[in-house]
């Protein structure tokens, strides 16, 4: 329930470390990691910037995302999330220094050209219904939210792109 581009990361990143530490590969077979990994897929453009929402409003950077997309690069073998890592880069930063190699051939995900909707959850919606500190409290029916929206044209440099930060806002209460 994060909304802030550079923080929504952390806890899918240690989450996933924590699973794998563990031997417990049910965050990872649940598809959590995958969904994640989809989001971030999403919000980036076409050169690998994350767009701006929350309290990140760098137009150069990525934050932590690129050790979400390995990761799951590593678990799911995809080759659109070999092309995001090579879109965001590798930096371990974040992942303990593990640099989670693959040999798969990067292709572009075709499933995110065009509209690509990344739904609100249930647990962000009602948390943001019942919160007092929200100014933006929902007024239409969950299944008619969401929390971005991209339009890509294609993955190519050149191709449109634009991304709609929609109702999500997460915990840490962004109100851009």
């Amino acid at each position: 329930q994060e909304d802030a581009a550079a923080y929504v990361w952390l806890p899918i990143i240690h989450t996933a470390i924590y699973s794998l530490s563990q031997g417990d590969m049910t965050y990872l077979a649940d598809g959590h990691l995958r969904d994640a990994a989809r989001l971030a897929m999403v919000v980036i453009d076409n050169r690998g910037y994350q767009g701006a929402f929350g309290d990140h409003d760098g137009l150069r950077s990525f934050s932590a995302m690129a050790p979400v997309l390995r990761m799951a690069l590593w678990h799911y073998r995809d080759p659109g999330l070999a092309w995001g890592v090579k879109l965001v880069g590798r930096d371990p930063t974040y992942t303990l220094g593990q640099d989670f190699n693959t040999t798969i051939e990067p292709l572009p995900p075709s499933d995110l050209v065009g509209a690509s909707v990344v739904r609100t959850t249930k647990a962000s919606y009602d948390l943001a219904a019942k919160s007092k500190l929200r100014a933006g409290r929902p007024n239409i029916p969950l299944g008619q939210t969401f929390d971005k929206l991209a339009l890509r044209g294609g993955w190519g440099e050149n191709d449109e792109y634009l991304l709609l930060d929609g109702h999500g806002r997460g915990t840490h209460m962004h109100q851009d």
